[in-house]
C-alpha cells in the first residue's frame, strides 16, 4: 500500500523470506522472455540494413527509418509501428485540415491555469502569467530545422520533429504561451477524435490516455488493401500485427465516456466550453477480474497522511507526501514514486493484475532500505474500493490496507498492521488528492535529486556500481523445456541509482518489443544481494544472491513452483562489459531454460 506503512516496518519486512514465484525469469540485465510450456515463441526477426523493409506511401523505409535514439527506440520491430502509425495519421489529419480555434486555445491555457492555480501552495495569490520568451521560442525552432535539415535523420525521428516544428511555428504566430502548449496536447487528440469518428472501433485505456486502437487497426488495414503500406519481411509484419492486435487487449473505454476534448489528466480540473465533459477512464468503475482497476491510481497526488500513535510511536505524526504514479511496461504495471515531507523519504512502487489469482500484487522500495515489501489487494467493483494485505510478513501477523475512491480526483487510504501477539505496530489515515499536470513535474525533479548525505556507497553496493550506465546487450536463449528452438534477442539498457543510492534502477527495450525493468540493492540484514525483475508480459521474479571475489561473479538464486531452481550469473569481465547466465532445471535435472547474455557499455 503506498502510504507511510513501510517507513515503520522497514527493517522488519526486510527480515522476510523471498518465498517462491511462478514465472521462470528472474532480474536479470538483459533478458527475452521465454515461452511457457504452452506458447511457442516467436523467431527472431532478421531485417536488411540495405534493403527496404517495407514500403510507406510510396516511399521505401530503411531498418534504420524505424529508430529513434532520441525516442528511445532501439529495435525495428517496435519502430514500425510507430512510425506506420505516426505517417498515417499525419496524412489522415492533414487532409481534413485540422486546427485549432482562438476559442479552443485560450479554454485549453485557462484550463491548463486554473489547475496550476488550484496546485498553488496558497490559492489566495494568483499566479502570475509566464511572459512569452520569443526568442527562446526561436532558438528552439533554429534547432529543429537544423536537425531536420540532417539528411541521414531516420523518418521516425523526422516525424516527430516536423510535429514540433508546426507547434513551434504556431506559437510564434501567435505568439503565446497558449498556443505553444495547445498545439502540443490538443492536435493530436483532435486527429484522434476524427480519426475515431470516421472509423470508430475499440477505444483502450493507456498509460493517462486513451487511445482509438480500433480505428487504428482499421486505417492500417485501410492502407495494406490500397498499396499505401507493403511489408516486404513476412516476419517483421507478423511482429507488426501482433502488437497492434496486443493493444487491442487493453481496458476498454466504454463509448459513452470516451473523450478526446481534453487529455486524460486535464479532464478532473474542467473542460473546454463547447464541449461535453465526460469522466475520464481513471474515473469509472473497473471491472472486477481485470486491470481496469489500475487506472484509479494513475496521476499526480498530494496526500495528507496521520499516522496514529503506537507502542513504537507514541505521538501522532503528521506527513505531507507527493506522489506521481504511471502505468509501465506497456501497461501492465502501475509504477509509484513518492516524495514525503518533512522526513525526506523517498519511494518506488509497483503493482499489476494477476489474472491467474484474480488479485493485484504489490511491491514497495524506500530510501530507507525497504526492499520489496509485498502486498496483495482485491477490487470492489461496487464499493469502488481496493483491499489488501501484506503477503510477505512473518507467521501470525495481521494488517489491512483499504484505498476507496469517492470520487475521480479522490483517494482514501487507510493502513494498519499488528504483529503474532496482537500489538498494533502502524496505524495511519491518509488523503489522496489529484493534482494537474504542473504538479508532476516538480515532483519527479525533486524525487530524482540524490541526497548526498544518504547516498554514500558501501563496498558491496560498489560491486552493484559497475552496472551504471547505457548498454547494449545480446542475448542467445539456447534449446530447452520452454524455448526448443535457439533465438538470439539484442536489447538496449539504461542503469541508474535511485532512492539515494539505495537501488539501482535497470529499465530495458528489446528487439523483440518486450520492455523490462529491475531493481538490484545489497540487504544488508540479510548479508545479501537482491535483484527484482518484472517485465511487459506481466510477469515479475525475485532473487537472492553473494558476491564471489575470486571470480568477479555476482550469483543469484530462487526456487520456484515445481521444485524448479533458477539460477543467475553476472560475470565481470571488464569494466565495459560482463557476460550473465540464466538457467531454469528441475528436480529431475531437467533443462527448462538457458539464456546466455553479453553486454557491452554505451555510455558510462
Amino acid at each position: 500500500m503506498p502510504t507511510r506503512l513501510y517507513l515503520a516496518l522497514a527493517g522488519i519486512l526486510a527480515l522476510t523470506g523471498c518465498g517462491t514465484s511462478s514465472v521462470p525469469v528472474p532480474a536479470t540485465p538483459s533478458t527475452v522472455t521465454p515461452a511457457t510450456p504452452t506458447e511457442t515463441p516467436l523467431s527472431a526477426v532478421v531485417v536488411s540494413e540495405t534493403s527496404p523493409i517495407a514500403t510507406l506511401l510510396g516511399k521505401p523505409v530503411l531498418s534504420r527509418d524505424c529508430l529513434s535514439p532520441a525516442g528511445g527506440i532501439g529495435s525495428v520491430e517496435v519502430g514500425i509501428s510507430n512510425l506506420v502509425l505516426s505517417v498515417l495519421m499525419d496524412e489522415f489529419c492533414q487532409s481534413r485540415q485540422l486546427t485549432l480555434t482562438q476559442e479552443e486555445i485560450d479554454s485549453f491555457w485557462k484550463t491548463m491555469r486554473a489547475g496550476a492555480q488550484r496546485a498553488n501552495p496558497d490559492p489566495t495569490k494568483p499566479l502570475p502569467e509566464p511572459a512569452f520568451d520569443e526568442p527562446a521560442m526561436q532558438a528552439r525552432l533554429r534547432e529543429t530545422q537544423s536537425k531536420l535539415a540532417a539528411p541521414d535523420l531516420p523518418w521516425l525521428e523526422r516525424m516527430a520533429m516536423q510535429g514540433r516544428e508546426r507547434a513551434l511555428h504556431m506559437a510564434l504566430e501567435h505568439k503565446s504561451n497558449a498556443a505553444a502548449m495547445a498545439y502540443e496536447h490538443l492536435t493530436p487528440l483532435r486527429c484522434q477524435a476524427a480519426l475515431y469518428k470516421h472509423y470508430g472501433g475499440k477505444v483502450v485505456a493507456r498509460q493517462i490516455s486513451m487511445e482509438p486502437a480500433g480505428a487504428y487497426v482499421k486505417l492500417v488495414q485501410e492502407a495494406e488493401a490500397s498499396g499505401k503500406l507493403q511489408f516486404h519481411n513476412e516476419g517483421l509484419k507478423q511482429a507488426f500485427w501482433k502488437r497492434m492486435n496486443d493493444a487491442l487487449q487493453h481496458s476498454e473505454v466504454p463509448p459513452e465516456r470516451v473523450d478526446f476534448s481534453l487529455p486524460v489528466w486535464m479532464q478532473g480540473i474542467g473542460a473546454l466550453p463547447a464541449r461535453a465533459a465526460t469522466a475520464s477512464p481513471a474515473s469509472h468503475p473497473a471491472t472486477p477480474g481485470s486491470d481496469a482497476m489500475l487506472p484509479h491510481f494513475v496521476g499526480a497526488w498530494s496526500t495528507a497522511v496521520t499516522s496514529k500513535p503506537t507502542k513504537q510511536q507514541l505521538e501522532q505524526m503528521q506527513f505531507q507526501v507527493q506522489e506521481v504514479t504511471d502505468l509501465t511496461l506497456k501497461n501492465r504495471f502501475l509504477i509509484g514514486r513518492e516524495l514525503s515531507q518533512p522526513d525526506g523519504v523517498k519511494r518506488l512502487w509497483l503493482m499489476t493484475y494477476d489474472k491467474q489469482r484474480n488479485a493485484y500484487p504489490f511491491w514497495m522500495f524506500d530510501s530507507n532500505g525497504l526492499m520489496g515489501g509485498e502486498w496483495s489487494l482485491t477490487w470492489d467493483d461496487a464499493q469502488r474500493t481496493a483491499t489488501g494485505r501484506a503477503s510477505d510478513t512473518p507467521v501470525g501477523w495481521t494488517s489491512l490496507g483499504t484505498n476507496h475512491f469517492p470520487d475521480a480526483n479522490t483517494n482514501l487510504v487507510a493502513v494498519w498492521m499488528r504483529d503474532d501477539a496482537g500489538r498494533l505496530l502502524f496505524d495511519s489515515e491518509s488523503k489522496k488528492t489529484r493534482q494537474p499536470l504542473t504538479a508532476r513535474e516538480a515532483t519527479l525533479t525533486a524525487w530524482s535529486q540524490t541526497d548526498p548525505e544518504k547516498a554514500k556507497p558501501s563496498p558491496e553496493q560498489d560491486v552493484l556500481g559497475r552496472l551504471i550506465g547505457e548498454w547494449a546487450s545480446t542475448t542467445v536463449s539456447k534449446p530447452a523445456e520452454w524455448t526448443p528452438q535457439e533465438v538470439r534477442t539484442t536489447a538496449t539498457l539504461k542503469r541508474e541509482w535511485i532512492l539515494d543510492g539505495q537501488f539501482l534502477l535497470d529499465t530495458s527495450q528489446h528487439s523483440d518489443g518486450q520492455e523490462a525493468l529491475s531493481l538490484y540493492a545489497y540487504d544488508s540484514p540479510s548479508k545479501s544481494y537482491r535483484s527484482w525483475w518484472f517485465n511487459s508480459e506481466g510477469q515479475h521474479d525475485k532473487t537472492q544472491g553473494t558476491w564471489d571475489e575470486a571470480t568477479q561473479t555476482l550469483k543469484y538464486q530462487a526456487d520456484q513452483e515445481g521444485g524448479r531452481r533458477l539460477l543467475t550469473s553476472i560475470h565481470f569481465v571488464s569494466a565495459d562489459r560482463h557476460d550473465w547466465q540464466v538457467t531454469v532445471t528441475g528436480q529431475d535435472g531437467k533443462l527448462y531454460l538457458q539464456l546466455d547474455g553479453t553486454v557491452i557499455r554505451q555510455k558510462q
